[in-house]
């Protein structure tokens, strides 16, 4: 396949995302704070638009994206404290792990765009770029929610 280590890339961003999805929808359905569930969703929001371009550009490749495939990734690996936090109701803790979780996904994206034996297309670089872009307005949104939650 002529773009095999590009799609490898690309399936591997796929997969950060439906862990986020699955993340923030197990952190929705846990936690009782409105305005929590209303920045996760729209951080949902984010990955399935991320996810869908992601597994169109594969397709564009003649490449299989397995979309849903699972995966132990960085908010199933802090579940158990992000519930932990949720029972307790403790706000900041929530936010904390959850900041933690985003800035790895950000980290995920900056080192996909680094790799120096890639062959982006410039298409997938600017979709990855556009990606990078929108998760990190996220990633700002939820650091205003903790230094409001200090401040009270």
């Amino acid at each position: 396949m002529k773009n095999e280590r590009l799609i490898l890339v690309l399936k591997a961003l796929i997969k950060v995302n439906v862990d986020r999805i699955a993340g923030y929808e197990n952190v929705i359905l846990e936690t009782e704070e409105g305005d929590l569930k209303f920045l996760f969703s729209e951080s949902i929001q984010t990955s399935l638009n991320c996810k869908s371009e992601l597994v169109n550009s594969i397709h564009k490749m003649d490449g299989t994206p397995n979309p849903e495939s699972p995966s132990v990734g960085i908010f199933s690996n802090n579940w158990k404290e992000l519930k932990v936090a949720i029972r307790t109701k403790d706000r900041k803790l929530i936010i904390d792990i959850c900041e933690t979780a985003e800035n790895a996904v950000l980290e995920i994206y900056q080192n996909a765009l680094s790799q120096k034996q890639i062959n982006w297309e410039e298409e997938q670089k600017s979709m990855v770029m556009a990606h990078f872009a929108l998760l990190t307005a996220d990633c700002v949104k939820l650091k205003t929610v903790r230094e409001l939650v200090l401040q009270a």
